[in-house]
């Protein structure tokens, strides 16, 4: 009687522990998944951030090109400036892709 309610002791204890173990691998994937998700609406804001500016520089550059007062190197150093941001925007986007296909394979 002893060996069988020790035996039911320890499957019980084995149980919890399993129970214990599927549960903080649960919370650990969500708190992934939410970081995952902080970071895209992060990635998305400083997206939309660097499109304001490039439009916003795109614009200043074009005021000053029709008015003539740029010459050849300002106008080579704005096109610079415009193809920075342009690339970092690029950067962005890819990092934006990754960061939702990890979210997505999280989920699955």
């Amino acid at each position: 009687m002893e060996k069988k309610a020790l035996r039911e002791a320890k499957k019980i204890e084995k149980e919890q522990k399993d129970f214990e173990k599927k549960q903080k691998a649960f919370d650990k994937r969500q708190n992934k998944i939410l970081s995952s998700e902080k970071s895209i609406s992060k990635i998305k804001t400083k997206i939309s951030n660097e499109e304001r500016n490039l439009i916003k520089i795109k614009e200043k550059f074009e005021q000053k090109k029709s008015k003539g007062k740029l010459s050849s190197t300002e106008i080579e150093k704005e096109n610079i400036k415009i193809s920075k941001r342009q690339i970092k925007i690029n950067k962005l986007d890819g990092d934006l892709d990754k960061t939702e296909e990890k979210l997505h394979k999280m989920r699955d």
